[in-house]
């Protein structure tokens, strides 16, 4: 008699080196044409490879969730660790990280946490506000829970930005621009990927991150660091 763990464990790891071979293919043939459009138009510094390169592979990832949705949808398995692979084209180096959200992010930054005053959430936020010098944190906290009690709760990041404009407004500061990029919606049932892509171009470093909407195909929540 097969051993039906072992069967579930075997098809857990096809699918994981399908899906391996399936970006690795649409992304390299994109850091192929990223070599020549580089060439072509004279762009010879390593920030620009890799600024390319990260969007190269942030639209060929979308484009892989349009066409195999099946294969993403296989990381918001309860048993899923998440994927991690490496691609390499010429003198670009590049590795990505997906993952689905944790109970952790849920706890710590969801946004409709901080509406009913978790706590955890309140130091998450507290701490955030603190560390970057955005100040009037309980005027934010006093807009976020007053639309709690009209909508209910927070679904959407163009929500969230309509919140920081009218905290803008009411503190006349536009500080909490520097960390609007760092509020979240996560939930149990959520469709939603961590992502990452660190690219090392010679001896430059870059790091993305972002939230990769799987029903809709959205971006959002994109951040980029040049390691130094």
């Amino acid at each position: 008699m097969i051993n039906k763990k072992k069967m579930k464990k075997s098809i857990i790891l096809l699918i994981t080196l399908f899906f391996i071979s399936i970006i690795s293919l649409y992304i390299l043939s994109n850091l192929a044409d990223t070599s020549k459009l580089i060439k072509r138009s004279s762009y010879v510094t390593n920030i620009t490879q890799i600024q390319i390169s990260m969007e190269n592979i942030k639209k060929q990832l979308i484009s892989l969730n349009k066409k195999n949705p099946e294969l993403l949808s296989s990381l918001f398995s309860s048993k899923s660790d998440g994927l991690s692979f490496n691609l390499a084209y010429k003198n670009i180096k590049a590795v990505i990280f997906l993952n689905k959200i944790t109970d952790e992010d849920i706890i710590h930054s969801d946004i409709n946490k901080l509406a009913i005053g978790d706590a955890q959430s309140l130091q998450y936020y507290k701490k955030l506000f603190k560390e970057n010098h955005v100040y009037n944190f309980g005027d934010f906290f006093q807009i976020l829970k007053e639309y709690k009690i009209k909508y209910l709760k927070v679904t959407n990041f163009k929500q969230i930005y309509y919140i920081i404009d009218k905290f803008k407004r009411v503190t006349n500061n536009n500080d909490i621009d520097k960390i609007k990029n760092q509020f979240y919606i996560f939930d149990e049932n959520s469709d939603v990927l961590k992502c990452q892509i660190n690219v090392k171009v010679s001896d430059l470093q870059a790091k993305s991150t972002f939230l990769l909407d799987t029903k809709s195909g959205g971006i959002e929540n994109y951040k980029f660091f040049i390691k130094k």
